[in-house]
């Protein structure tokens, strides 16, 4: 309701009435934009798909995936689990923070470490597992909120305008009524014929209000058409920014274990990536992504052996936000196993609801070792905290 709207205004406003001075304070929680649930370090070195492009993103407090729901063409329940958390966002999210003191530690604040887990396909004993642990960090994010001064500077120039309007219309109904805040306050919250009246009393006095200064921020009962409320102003950092420019560094490290309980854990393989992602226009987006991958393997002769291997990958997604097709392309080489393999593919990403996200893929994977190609797919559900 009105007064409501009022509350979150000023609330809102009090988050960011200070960029211009970069001593702002805001909740974070008030910054989170639904962009795609990135790939995570830990589940890429586990193994959990084909693909082995890392693609950077836009910090996220928390995000879950559930991979492999299709295997050899048959739906399956995930074997795997990963999670990924930024620890600052998720200790801060719901505090208010210094905007100058985040864009200054932005690097560090960008911290994200990741956990996977998932059966150890190369161990004979169904019951082995995996455990991966991955941290990575953002050296370029030309797509997030609480960076973007420009972007904050229009919403606290909405709110700003929004709060005067409500205000001055609601004391005038007030004195026109002989009312007191708290009488007016009361009948706000207890009688919803006095709301209605209240509301087609605001209707009809912003229409007096100068055409400059009339700002539409709730979107719930101001009338004109040509404003922007601050959802828009969101939707249209969405529509703009989703494609924007990224460069994220992460490394991560599985160990073994002999057992469901993954105790008595032994180290197993090392990764490191260097990816990023930069626009096409206003409808795509092209990644690559250069990964290194170390392990110690026993060879034949139960001897131990170092492997190395090097994968570059590149891909190009079209569409929006909400709904994307795209192609990529892989090599990989392995030292240990002297393979080279090529691997292409189209899929999807489609946002549900918010916070949820469905990842899907097919397509050709050949081996140098082997005279036919593989054909792989893979579908998989990926979880984040709801935004906007």
């Amino acid at each position: 309701m009105m007064k409501t709207s009022i509350i979150i205004s000023l609330l809102l406003l009090i988050c960011f009435h200070e960029v211009a001075a970069q001593d702002e304070t805001v909740l974070l929680s008030k910054m989170k934009i639904n962009f795609a649930v990135p790939d995570l370090p830990a589940q890429k070195l586990l193994g959990s798909g084909d693909s082995k492009l890392l693609r950077p993103s836009t910090v996220e407090a928390l995000s879950v995936i559930l991979p492999q729901f299709v295997q050899s063409g048959s739906l399956t329940i995930p074997q795997s689990f990963s999670a990924e958390i930024a620890p600052f966002i998720l200790v801060k999210q719901n505090k208010a923070i210094h905007l100058s003191d985040y864009i200054k530690n932005r690097t560090i604040n960008s911290l994200r470490i990741s956990i996977a887990t998932g059966q150890d396909s190369t161990d004979k004993k169904l019951n082995a597992r995996k455990l991966g642990v991955g941290f990575r960090i953002s050296l370029l994010d030309k797509g997030d909120l609480k960076t973007d001064n420009g972007s904050l500077l229009a919403l606290a120039k909405q709110l700003q305008g929004h709060i005067l309007n409500e205000i001055d219309v609601r004391n005038r109904f007030m004195k026109e009524n002989h009312m007191n805040i708290v009488t007016f306050d009361e009948k706000m919250n207890n009688d919803t014929t006095f709301v209605k009246t209240f509301e087609q009393y605001y209707n009809d006095k912003f229409m007096e209000i100068p055409e400059a200064h009339r700002i539409n921020v709730t979107g719930a009962i101001l009338g004109k058409a040509d404003t922007k409320s601050i959802a828009e102003l969101i939707e249209d950092y969405k529509k703009d920014n989703w494609n924007s420019a990224k460069v994220d560094m992460a490394v991560a490290f599985t160990a073994v274990s002999s057992d469901s309980l993954i105790r008595n854990l032994k180290k197993d393989n090392f990764s490191a990536w260097l990816s990023g992602a930069h626009p096409i226009s206003k409808w795509g987006q092209v990644l690559w992504s250069a990964n290194y991958e170390h392990a110690s393997v026993v060879n034949e002769d139960l001897k131990r052996e170092q492997s190395n291997g090097i994968t570059l990958s590149s891909r190009i997604f079209a569409g929006n936000n909400e709904a994307k097709g795209f192609l990529e392309a892989q090599y990989s080489t392995n030292s240990f196993r002297k393979e080279n393999v090529w691997f292409s593919y189209l899929g999807g990403e489609i946002y549900l609801i918010s916070g949820i996200w469905l990842n899907l893929y097919a397509g050709i994977k050949k081996s140098s070792l082997l005279s036919k190609a593989e054909l792989v797919s893979s579908f998989d559900f990926r979880f984040t905290l709801p935004g906007k």
